[in-house]
């Protein structure tokens, strides 16, 4: 049995023994002094109610062991009143200081258990601060595995790509370069550019025009994309760039410099140049050239004419017959007509040589052309078109219809020769025969 529960019967129990042997031993031994030991086997109980019902109990049973002794001397029953209120207040002397030490011991119960209650709380906040802790270094591990690992990349990507590519900050100052960059500016280490401006690799003009740029997209946020400009290296050699330069963005979004990424076009440059240049001498010759020259897409509409179709069509400029037809120059009839050849070849592929064509001019003018026709073939083989070649030949055609009137002329003289000749000699013949008779 639990201690909380016989303690109490059993000082109730001993209670009524010491009240027994106070009505039966002699006045002069003063029994109920065992109450007070009893008031100590009070104190180690939990509950303040328990000694203060012992307290009472003993204080009772006291004063009824005084009333119900047997008769004495007035000393003597003075005297053992006199114990018994000494007893008694011993009693309550022991009830108060065990009540004291029972509220201390409550509080002390109470205190302990909010001290285990914060203790549990500190510890599970420290548990929780120290997984949050554990959780932020494990993200703060992941975090700079990812970082190295596109600083990896990144490195990776600035040392393979063939561009130039570089990072500044808002007073031009270069960050970070890769090497292509760097081996073009005469560097052999991309690091020995951080720090440096582009005054220090450029001519002052050229520093100065990008260096304006760079302001103007720190200051607007907007982009500078695929311009194109000349650059004069240190070691004196001359490309052509294309640069690409956008604002450069904290974690935050304030702009704290530039992004830029540079091309070199001097290959493409140089190649569009052989191309103008081809350019200009093809349009000098076919300009230059006595015939017609054309070029249609595979819907016959003109890309490329010459000057002498120009002015054949009664048009001022190229471009006044670049996308249209031959059906926006010359009448239906003889527009199906190109139409159909210009199909025909596109088609089949095969070359329309030599063909005679006539038409009439605006004014009036019958003239003669002869054409030839061949496919334009694009990259893929596909046929994408046609070049087409005419020449005048309205001259020649005049000279041989001339030729054949003076031939038919010539003719109808010889005949009519013949025929006098015939006649005088049939005249002469007659008359003489009959003088030779």
């Amino acid at each position: 049995m639990n201690s909380r529960h016989w303690q109490p019967a059993m000082t109730l129990l001993l209670a009524g023994g010491v009240f027994v042997s106070d009505l039966t031993l002699p006045d002069v031994i003063a029994a109920e002094f065992l109450y007070v030991p009893l008031m100590l086997l009070t104190s180690g109980l939990s509950n303040r109610q328990w000694p203060l019902l012992m307290a009472l109990v003993t204080t009772v049973l006291s004063l009824m062991g005084h009333f119900f002794v047997p008769d004495a001397s007035y000393t003597v029953w003075q005297a053992t009143f006199v114990n018994r209120l000494i007893c008694i207040a011993a009693i309550w002397i022991v009830w108060l200081l065990v009540d004291q030490r029972i509220r201390a011991e409550l509080r002390l119960t109470s205190m302990n258990a909010d001290l285990d209650a914060r203790i549990n709380d500190r510890t599970a906040a420290l548990q929780k601060t120290v997984a949050e802790l554990n959780l932020e270094a494990a993200e703060r591990e992941r975090a700079q595995a990812d970082l190295h690992r596109q600083t990896q990349l990144l490195e990776g990507l600035m040392e393979a790509i063939p561009d130039n590519i570089y990072f500044k900050d808002r007073d031009g100052r270069y960050l970070l370069i890769n090497r292509a960059k760097a081996q073009r500016s005469g560097l052999a280490d991309p690091a020995v550019a951080v720090g440096k401006t582009d005054f220090d690799f450029f001519p002052t003009d050229h520093a100065q025009r990008a260096t304006a740029a760079e302001r103007r997209i720190m200051d607007t946020g907007q982009p500078q994309v695929d311009v194109e400009e000349r650059l004069v290296w240190p070691d004196g050699s001359i490309s052509w760039m294309s640069s690409t330069k956008v604002p450069l963005r904290d974690a935050v979004g304030s702009v704290i410099g530039t992004l830029g990424v540079s091309r070199d076009l001097s290959a493409h440059h140089a190649v569009q140049e052989a191309l103008s240049q081809e350019r200009d001498r093809l349009r000098t010759l076919i300009d230059n050239l006595p015939d017609l020259i054309f070029i249609k897409d595979a819907d016959c509409r003109f890309l490329t004419v010459n000057r002498l179709l120009v002015q054949m069509y009664g048009c001022e400029h190229e471009t006044d017959l670049l996308g249209k037809s031959d059906y926006d120059f010359r009448p239906k009839e003889l527009a199906d007509v190109y139409h159909a050849d210009d199909q025909r070849v596109i088609r089949t592929g095969e070359p329309l040589v030599n063909r005679e064509e006539t038409f009439r001019t605006d004014d009036g003018e019958q003239r003669w052309v002869l054409t030839t026709k061949v496919p334009l073939k694009l990259p893929d083989g596909r046929i994408g078109g046609l070049v087409g070649i005419a020449r005048d030949i309205t001259s020649r055609k005049l000279a041989e219809q001339e030729l054949q009137v003076a031939k038919e002329a010539a003719e109808v003289a010889n005949k009519a020769k013949s025929d006098f000749l015939a006649n005088m000699s049939h005249e002469i013949r007659t008359p003489m025969n009959a003088v030779l008779g």
